[in-house]
């Protein structure tokens, strides 16, 4: 198993985005919500950092209420890309709803049409069920809500959140090019720190005199799926064709753009308010139904003096107008053009250009693709800077504003694969790598040769002053790593027992293709889990807190999010006869003790 842990431990520390999709309307209007309660329903993800993509279509969400009563929320089947949802949630659904308790769900994912791609990989993977047969069709998931049930009053906007967690889920075989999927996933009610939210579609008409507008909610694919109406604020930042404004400004040029427009915005719930709150809007051009083809990935090297049309090569993947033609792993020519080609920063009113993009920095372009060459010279093209993530060793303990690291890895790509000289007047020495953190280090007890990781932006191509702008830092030896055990069995033999502070696994026997024992951690990389001393998993201290256990025999996967509760339930289960078929746990790990403390855990049980 060739996997490398990089992002997906930091997805609840370092902020990203992702591509977009959109939410229907079960029972009602997205704008309205009358006595009913409103329910948003997304979906999330913590990525393997080994799956560039992973498509999935989500056909089916049904809520079974106290009394029998089931409520059908998905109305329109909707494909996510789970990969790209470390950092986000994507909405599937919303609208009004029976208010009540409700108990449980049922889910329905579709991998008749799935689509895996493997970092490093230009033909998909083939996708294996943990028995290692094809997994094709529908994949049905009972979910018992536990205590943590969905409970929605009357005049209140809840928030449904199901997440499936790649990290967990997926085994990544990257020589064999192959993927074995054993589900795990929760859902969260009301999450006490919820991913940002986002959802796509076409404007459909602008109230200013209510600052609200009115947009027809679509799939990924573009799909409509019903109204809702948005509540914009005076801070909401708006970027029209890739040209920045905010607030009042921002409405007034929004009402001028004509209905049916593509936008995709980043919302917030306001649980008294059945509308969504827009934090950021993006319309038109440099949207991800806005008529052009799409390439993104990172800045490998660059042509072109400050001031001049750059010529930049990308190394990434692609998608054309329709989204129906897709080139994964693969080099780019991308041409823009410095008084034509918009370039904007998420979440930002400043205005840049194309000497802001650099080596090593992940964009994601909007323009005409030929072949692997992509054309964004035209005033309609647009290059969105992205979160970009580096990992290094540190040199020292930071000296504010700056933090010196080696430089090993950009992304989940290596160093090597950039060629800095071409960085600029100054270019970066990945040797001697400067970070700009400010006072991002404090107390984080970064030291010389601590393993780091920053997310944020390369400075620009005529800047000579850091490397790297950082809006979040790590150390990575305090974030959490993955302990993973997956027996089928034929080579190893897993037991388990469980008490109220802890499970303690018993392994022997030797893995073999398609069983997998592992400690995977930040900047380590996967390791063989050692069998002693006994592997052992423990509550962590820090919450949130969701524990899983899905039982095969009856199809149903059960939430806890006390771990007493998750142990007692484990041991009365396997006092009953049943076995161990899968463990993931997330936290902080201890080698000496062979101990995680987790904030999340998986067992599977038949």
């Amino acid at each position: 198993m060739d996997r490398v842990l990089l992002g997906n431990r930091l997805a609840s520390v370092l902020v990203g985005l992702a591509l977009f999709s959109g939410c229907g309307n079960p029972g009602g209007g997205g704008g309205g919500g009358g006595a009913d309660p409103t329910l948003t329903v997304s979906i999330t993800d913590a990525a393997s950092d080994d799956v560039e993509s992973f498509t999935v279509e989500v056909t089916s969400l049904d809520l079974h209420k106290l009394g029998g009563a089931v409520v059908s929320i998905i109305s329109t089947p909707a494909t996510v890309d789970l990969a790209t949802l470390s950092d986000t949630s994507q909405i599937l659904d919303m609208g009004t709803v029976p208010a009540g308790t409700y108990l449980s769900a049922t889910i329905t994912l579709d991998f008749t049409n799935s689509v895996c791609m493997l970092n490093g990989q230009s033909t998909p993977a083939t996708i294996l069920d943990d028995a290692g047969n094809p997994l094709t069709g529908p994949l049905v998931l009972p979910i018992q809500f536990g205590t943590n049930r969905l409970i929605c009053p009357f005049n209140r906007h809840k928030l449904l959140e199901f997440d499936f967690d790649l990290n967990q889920s997926v085994m990544s075989d990257t020589v064999g090019n192959t993927v074995t999927v054993e589900p795990a996933f929760a859902m969260h009610v009301d999450p006490s720190a919820p991913k940002p939210l986002i959802a796509l579609g076409t404007l459909t008409s602008v109230d200013t005199g209510m600052s609200t507008f009115v947009g027809e909610i679509t799939t990924l694919d573009g799909t409509p799926i019903a109204p809702a109406t948005f509540h914009v604020s005076t801070a909401t930042v708006y970027q029209i064709d890739g040209v920045p404004s905010v607030g009042a400004a921002g409405l007034t040029n929004l009402a001028a753009v004509p209905a049916g427009t593509s936008f995709q915005t980043l919302v917030t719930i306001d649980p008294l308010q059945p509308e969504l709150e827009v934090v950021v809007l993006e319309v038109g051009s440099g949207t991800w139904n806005g008529g052009d083809d799409i390439v993104e990935g990172h800045i490998v090297d660059r042509a072109g003096a400050a001031g001049t049309d750059p010529i930049l090569t990308v190394l990434g993947h692609s998608s054309n107008a329709a989204h129906t033609v897709f080139q994964f792993n693969t080099t780019f020519t991308v041409t823009a053009s410095f008084p034509n080609t918009k370039v904007v920063h998420p979440a930002s009113t400043t205005v840049y250009d194309t000497d802001d993009l650099n080596v090593g920095q992940r964009i994601r372009v909007f323009g005409t693709l030929t072949g692997v060459t992509m054309d964004a010279t035209a005033t309609r093209d647009v290059v969105r800077m992205q979160p970009t993530a580096v990992f290094g060793h540190a040199a020292g303990a930071p000296v504010p504003p700056d933090l010196e690291i080696g430089l090993t890895l950009v992304d989940f790509r290596p160093e090597s694969a950039f060629t800095w000289t071409s960085g600029g007047p100054t270019p970066p020495d990945p040797a001697h790598f400067n970070v700009l953190v400010n006072n991002l280090g404090a107390g984080l007890g970064i030291v010389a040769t601590t393993p780091v990781a920053a997310v944020g932006y390369f400075s620009a191509f005529d800047d000579a002053n850091e490397d790297f702008q950082a809006t979040a830092l790590a150390n990575l030896d305090a974030v959490p790593s993955l302990m993973l055990v997956h027996n089928r069995p034929l080579g190893l033999v897993v037991d388990a027992t469980a008490s109220a502070s802890s499970i303690v696994l018993t392994i022997s026997g030797t893995a073999v293709p398609g069983e997998f024992a592992i400690i995977d951690q930040s900047f380590i990389g996967s390791v063989a889990l050692p069998f002693t001393p006994n592997p052992t998993i423990q509550s962590s201290a820090n919450g949130p807190r969701w524990y899983t256990i899905r039982d095969k025999a009856t199809g149903s996967t059960t939430l806890y999010t006390v771990f007493a509760d998750f142990t007692f339930a484990l041991d009365h289960l396997l006092t009953a006869g049943a076995t161990i078929d899968h463990v993931a746990a997330v936290g902080v790990y201890t080698a000496a003790s062979n101990t995680i403390a987790a904030q999340l855990a998986t067992v599977v049980v038949e």
